[in-house]
């Protein structure tokens, strides 16, 4: 073998580990220009209800939820399934499958016991009308969780809801009429 030949050999296999170490530095995977890394506050707790929800999910049932907000005018945020981990003041759980949040977009997550994603995300917990705390964590494939965001809330009356007004902003408010989905006043 070629001196020559070594050389291109060698240089394959730098190539080679260089590329599988820098793939698991890129945390989520970026399909495309429009989504971007996760960092703190790039999705906000933006709403939530833990007693005497008015709107059914999939199953018919009035549950327990709270939403999400993507607050960047221009940039999708992709869930990637295992890398997401919704907690309360006493449980844990990791999200199940892909899914983003659109630029200036609402998600809503069910905590109703279901532990599972079908056409909507149903965490394994429920929360409590006495009050409780939601938080938004990420697990980079090779790191630490970290908090995106979170809200401590206090006792919410039975139909209530409490939530950013208006969306996105650090001001809190009780809502008499949840706003599921949709901005909040």
């Amino acid at each position: 073998m070629t001196m020559t030949q070594r050389i291109i050999i060698l240089l394959a296999i730098a190539n080679v580990l260089f590329s599988s170490c820098m793939k698991d530095r890129l945390f989520p995977p970026l399909p495309d220009d429009n989504i971007k890394p996760v960092i703190e506050g790039s999705l906000l707790v933006n709403e939530v209800v833990s007693s005497g929800a008015s709107d059914a999910n999939e199953f018919g049932t009035m549950a327990d939820w709270f939403e999400i907000y993507n607050p960047s005018q221009t940039d999708t945020i992709f869930l990637k399934l295992g890398q997401w981990e919704f907690r309360d003041a006493s449980n844990t759980w990791l999200l199940t499958s892909d899914t983003f949040v659109a630029p200036n977009s609402f998600l809503i997550v069910f905590c109703d016991g279901q532990n599972t994603v079908l056409s909507e995300i149903h965490t394994n917990f429920n929360l409590s009308s006495n009050g409780d705390e939601i938080h938004l964590y990420y697990i980079p494939q090779l790191g630490t969780a970290f908090e995106v965001d979170g809200y401590v809330f206090g006792v919410l009356s039975a139909g209530t809801s409490k939530g950013r007004s208006p969306d996105g902003s650090s001001t809190w408010v009780n809502f008499s009429n949840p706003t599921l989905g949709s901005s909040n006043p």
